[in-house]
């Protein structure tokens, strides 16, 4: 009887800890710390970032920014509609000024 009941503990000890570490893990993915911690070994190891496969071998690049309060921005636009320009080539460059 004794016995039985310690492996009932055992049971739920077990189960415990299978439910919280589920728990850790979807909260990990929902926070986005899974695309922090890839931006910090993007980082470190950039002699290996290279010889590995990128997205610009998929056909696209996704680009990562982080801003001075921390946010990351994640562009998955094509690099060619990424930097078109949005203003003509004679707009907003050396306008007279009249005083």
């Amino acid at each position: 009887m004794f016995t039985s009941f310690l492996l009932f503990l055992l049971f739920i000890f077990l189960f415990g800890i299978v439910l919280a570490v589920l728990t850790l893990r979807n909260l990990y993915y929902r926070s986005g710390l899974d695309q922090v911690f890839s931006l910090f070994r993007k980082q470190q190891d950039p002699e290996k970032q290279k010889n590995s496969t990128s997205s610009k071998h998929r056909g696209g690049r996704n680009r990562h920014t982080k801003t001075d309060s921390g946010d990351i921005l994640i562009d998955t636009r094509d690099p060619e509609k990424a930097n078109q320009k949005i203003f003509a080539d004679n707009e907003g460059e050396y306008v007279d000024f009249n005083e």
